[in-house]
């Protein structure tokens, strides 16, 4: 019960930090940077310790900071938050093999569909894809 309070207590300390990052041009970068890491550490933390609350909180706190890393045009907390977004991905890989192998015809049909509804989107759009990419690319070359 403790550590979950202080997992609470420097989740708290992020938004203050991500608030504060508004208001005071200053320090900005560095409160924003602070944040960033405290959300790592704090997200990482606990889906090491298995909370039940952790992937939805790592993928909710990694795209609101990505959000936040777009609007203020710095790569840290963009590329720092991605990654947080990525762990609670592959952190649900686990409850997938577990639903694989418990009903193993269902996923592959599901992931049979995926996969080909995918590819042809990506054959269709292939141009409009590398576009876009090039763009944002050249886009983030040009952040802080």
């Amino acid at each position: 019960m403790t550590q979950n309070n202080s997992f609470i207590s420097l989740l708290l300390i992020t938004i203050i930090l991500n608030a504060l990052s508004v208001k005071i041009n200053f320090h900005a970068c560095l409160y924003r940077f602070t944040s960033t890491a405290l959300v790592m550490i704090v997200s990482y933390f606990t889906m090491v310790d298995q909370e039940t609350m952790a992937l939805i909180f790592v993928i909710a706190a990694g795209i609101f900071l990505t959000v936040a890393g777009i609007k203020y045009r710095e790569k840290i907390p963009f590329i720092c938050c991605n990654l947080c977004v990525l762990g609670g991905t592959f952190f649900y890989w686990e409850y997938a093999i577990n639903f694989y192998s418990s009903a193993p015809w269902i996923c592959s049909i599901v992931l049979g569909l995926f996969v080909i509804l995918l590819a042809s989107y990506i054959e269709n759009k292939e141009k409009q894809i590398m576009a876009k990419s090039r763009y944002y690319f050249n886009e983030l070359k040009g952040w802080n």
